[in-house]
């Protein structure tokens, strides 16, 4: 959303970080981002599961498996929303195990 409203690429390597933080060796990370311009929760999941690596995150199990859901919303004038979700996954082993 920064990017978009003001030109501006934050670094990547903020999120980099705070992901190698919270993943420790031998676990893998999926993550899968959206952009939407309503706040309607159905809608977001239904375009969510059109997605093959979306559904592998939701669908993923495991003793050692832990989902995330992060939620950002943007109001501005005349009703006008912007909601970024992550959808994300951390498991124990590979994408192929």
């Amino acid at each position: 959303e920064h990017q978009k409203c003001f030109g501006v690429v934050i670094d990547n390597r903020y999120f980099e970080s705070a992901v190698k933080a919270h993943v420790r060796d031998g676990y893998t990370f999926k993550g899968y981002p959206m952009q939407f311009a309503h706040s309607n929760e159905r809608r977001m999941f239904s375009a969510f599961m059109q997605s093959r690596t979306c559904k592998d995150i939701v669908e993923a199990v495991g003793q050692v498996a832990t989902h995330c859901v992060r939620v950002k919303c943007f109001v501005y004038a005349e009703n006008v929303v912007s909601v970024w979700v992550m959808l994300a996954v951390r498991f124990k082993g590979t994408p192929d195990s």
